[in-house]
């Protein structure tokens, strides 16, 4: 973890599409004809087994720490609870939404971008 918050926006272009990328050379380099798993199927994968590592974020004014592995949940802006998991690679939230009423998992996202200040401070780390 960090010793001061990192900011969601200053991240590399780069790093938007490096989990992409490190699945494409981990699958489509072997020539063993055996099929790759789909990206979002890889990503749950590295979800489950991941360390558990943690980062202290920043969104303008919302100061906020998200974990590996963990589930959240957070308010829009219409009042709606959207539940989420978070997976980090090397300081960098990727992000699945989930309906666990339907037990529809969504595919994975880069965070940055995706929520408000004031849907952050509505934050809550899911049990």
């Amino acid at each position: 973890m960090s010793d001061r918050p990192i900011d969601l926006y200053g991240f590399a272009k780069n790093r938007y599409s490096m989990l992409y990328l490190a699945w494409q050379s981990e699958f489509h380099s072997h020539p063993d004809g055996a099929i790759p798993p789909a990206f979002d199927t890889w990503m749950d994968s590295r979800f489950l087994i991941g360390h558990r590592s943690s980062e202290i974020f920043r969104n303008g004014a919302a100061v906020f720490e998200l974990r590996h592995g963990s589930t959240y949940e957070i308010r829009d802006a219409d009042g709606k609870l959207r539940v989420f998991r978070c997976q980090l690679d090397n300081g960098f939230p990727h992000i699945s939404f989930m309906d666990p009423d339907a037990g529809q998992v969504f595919p994975w996202i880069t965070m940055p971008g995706v929520f408000s200040q004031a849907e952050l401070f509505s934050l809550r780390e899911l049990p």
